[in-house]
C-alpha cells in the first residue's frame, strides 16, 4: 500500500536528498519548486541571522567583559595614583615639619652661642680696661654663668664641654684684681687657648650638619 507523500516528510526528506532528488519529490507531491525554494531561502536567512545574532552576542558580551576589565584596571590605577600622591604629600610634609624644626634648633644655638660670646668678650674687654671695673667684671661673670644653663640645653656636647672649660678653668678662677699687665698676660696665656677652643666647637656645631630644605617632589 503506497502512502500519499505529504509536505512533511518531502521537508524531512530533504536534509539527505540533492537538488535532483527534491525536484523529484516536488514533481510527485504537486508542490511547486519554487515554494520550495523559497522556503529553503527563509530558512537559511534565518538561520544566517540567528548565527549573526549570536555572534554579535558573543563580541558584545566580549566587548563588555574587556570594557569592565579596562574600567576595572584604570580603577585600581587611579587609586594606586592617588593614594602614591597621598603618601607623597605626607612626606614631604614631614620632611618640611623636620627641616623647620632643625632650622629653629639650629637658629637657637646659633643665639645662644652669639650670647656667651659676646659675653666672653665684654669680660675681656674689662679685662683689658685701664679703669678699675671690678663691679662691672663681676655682672659680667655673672651672666656667663646663667648663659651656661642655656648651652647645655642647645648645644652639642663638644660646644658645651668647651664653654664649661673656659668658664671654669678661665673666667670663673681669673685673677682680676690684679695689675693690669699681669691681667693681659694671664688671659692670652690661660684664657685665650680655651677660648679658641669653644669657638671651634661653636663653628663645627653649626656647619655639620647644617639644616637642607627638602627637595619638592616631582611625582
Amino acid at each position: 500500500m503506497l502512502v500519499p507523500l505529504t509536505e512533511g516528510m518531502l521537508w524531512s526528506s530533504m536534509g539527505v536528498m540533492d537538488l535532483a532528488g527534491i525536484a523529484a519529490l516536488c514533481a510527485l507531491a504537486g508542490i511547486p519548486v519554487t515554494l520550495i525554494v523559497a522556503r529553503l531561502q527563509k530558512r537559511t536567512v534565518l538561520e544566517q541571522a540567528e548565527a549573526a545574532h549570536r555572534t554579535a552576542l558573543a563580541q558584545s558580551e566580549a566587548s563588555h567583559r574587556a570594557a569592565m576589565e579596562a574600567a576595572q584596571a584604570s580603577h585600581r590605577s587611579a587609586l594606586e595614583l592617588a593614594e602614591g600622591s597621598h603618601r607623597n604629600a605626607l612626606e614631604q610634609a614631614q620632611l618640611q615639619a623636620e627641616f623647620e624644626w632643625e632650622m629653629r634648633r639650629w637658629d637657637s644655638r646659633r643665639g645662644v652661642y652669639e650670647q656667651f660670646q659676646q659675653a666672653v668678650d665684654q669680660v675681656r674687654r674689662l679685662v683689658f680696661s685701664e679703669a678699675d671695673v671690678l663691679p662691672e667684671t663681676r655682672e659680667a661673670i655673672y651672666v656667663i654663668h646663667e648663659l651656661q644653663h642655656l648651652v647645655h640645653m642647645v648645644a652639642a656636647p663638644d660646644a658645651y664641654s668647651a664653654a664649661v672649660r673656659l668658664y671654669r678653668s678661665g673666667i670663673a678662677s681669673f685673677p682680676y684684681g690684679s695689675m693690669r699687665e699681669y691681667r693681659v698676660r694671664k688671659w692670652n696665656e690661660e684664657v685665650a687657648p680655651l677660648r679658641a677652643a669653644l669657638d671651634e666647637a661653636i663653628k663645627r656645631d653649626l656647619e655639620t650638619p647644617f639644616p637642607r630644605r627638602p627637595q619638592q617632589s616631582m611625582d
